[in-house]
């Protein structure tokens, strides 16, 4: 199997760059979060991030240019509405837990610098690690849904050594959040064999999630 995935250029480029993302933002958020500040380091750590993420993807679409189209497609499925609903079920979670306590102490300028946030990172975070892994490994569930996860899981690490940055819930909730999120996004995704619910569901999460962080810490 591992020989056949190596033979792939884009299956190679896929893994080969979700197996460094760890390392490299493990890197990346340390640092500039101590040479920046804990606030200006940490969207700083984002900003590499997304474009780390969006560089992959535009090697895919040169090589590719209709995979966007192919995994944002209507979903071809009699319970589509159910599984779309699925997807939706860690929002409610997140918007008691990190929304509500928080809400009333968001200025104007953190709710926009929130927005940017969940938008640009609920997107670019599907279209990667879901939409690649679907529309490469649509037929290898060890793949496409559990390594996925795994190294979905594993990136979240790094954000733990931003210093100064302090998450509701620990490290455990970081990491068991983006566990339990990114499987249930992935498997909801090869089940209606597109993105685009897990994308708004996304973006909510992070809207609620983000509000929470940025709040608690000072944004």
């Amino acid at each position: 199997m591992l020989k056949t995935i190596f033979m792939n250029p884009n299956r190679k480029l896929l893994l080969l760059s979700s197996v460094c993302v760890f390392p490299v933002m493990l890197v990346v958020f340390p640092v500039a979060t101590r040479v920046f500040g804990s606030k200006w380091g940490y969207l700083l750590g984002l900003a590499v991030y997304w474009t780390y993420l969006i560089s992959v993807m535009i090697c895919f679409y040169k090589s590719d240019k209709v995979f966007l189209k192919n995994i944002l497609s209507n979903p071809k499925l009699n319970y589509w509405i159910l599984y779309s609903f699925a997807a939706f079920i860690p929002v409610l979670g997140v918007f008691f837990v990190s929304f509500l306590p928080d809400a009333g102490r968001l200025s104007l300028s953190t709710a926009l610098l929130v927005l940017v946030s969940a938008v640009l990172n609920g997107t670019f975070e599907e279209v990667y690690w879901r939409g690649l892994y679907l529309e490469e490994f649509r037929n290898s569930v060890s793949v496409g849904l559990w390594v996925s996860t795994m190294l979905f899981t594993l990136w979240h690490f790094s954000l733990w050594f931003a210093k100064g940055v302090v998450y509701q819930g620990g490290l455990l909730a970081l990491v068991s959040g983006a566990f339990v999120m990114g499987l249930l996004w992935s498997f909801v995704s090869r089940k209606l064999q597109n993105i685009t619910m897990c994308i708004i569901a996304h973006v909510f999460v992070n809207v609620f999630a983000f509000t929470g962080l940025y709040v608690q810490n000072g944004f």
